[in-house]
């Protein structure tokens, strides 16, 4: 059988849901059980009312509890007895009843806003990002600076020096 999960809260009523394999009828014969196989209600045949409700031609139980108290949470199913003799049992609800949170007044919602903070990582980073690039762009031209000024120094004539002698 299927298990689902219940929460209540202390001094409210629920519903649990039990379902079965087959249809559920006013002459349907039933009972609620709970931790330790202890019977806490029963549906005789043609009898009903109460804290069970259904719907004919259904194969759904449900089992109403009031007033919930800390010592209802457990676990909770339902087993229909057939005509056959054989039993069916539904699926199994786990209650769980907490305490309602006393405060009448809901505390304001806290309004979180991030901003992105550099740390030293992120200027470590940059730096070694971008001193490169300053440095390329620094290097590039002194570069072409120098291998024009080689050229125009090769194309020029040698400039012809003379030496006189004077002779004395």
């Amino acid at each position: 059988p299927s298990r689902a999960e219940v929460t209540g809260i202390l001094g409210t009523n629920i519903t649990l849901q039990f379902t079965f394999n087959v249809n559920i009828t006013k002459n349907s014969h039933f009972a609620v059980y709970t931790t330790g196989q202890r019977k806490i209600a029963e549906y005789p045949q043609g009898k009903g009312g109460g804290v069970f409700n259904f719907h004919p031609k259904n194969t759904t139980v449900f089992y109403h509890i009031t007033n919930l108290n800390l010592n209802d949470s457990g676990s909770y199913w339902a087993c229909l007895f057939m005509d056959s003799g054989l039993l069916e049992e539904s699926n199994k609800v786990e209650l769980i009843v907490r305490e309602e949170n006393r405060s009448s007044t809901v505390p304001p919602m806290l309004n979180i806003t991030t901003t992105p903070k550099t740390t030293s990582s992120s200027h470590v980073i940059t730096v070694l990002v971008v001193s490169p690039v300053v440095l390329l762009a620094a290097i590039v031209p002194w570069l072409i600076w120098c291998l024009v000024r080689t050229k125009d120094k090769q194309q020029q004539p040698p400039q012809q020096t003379s030496n006189h002698t004077v002779q004395v």
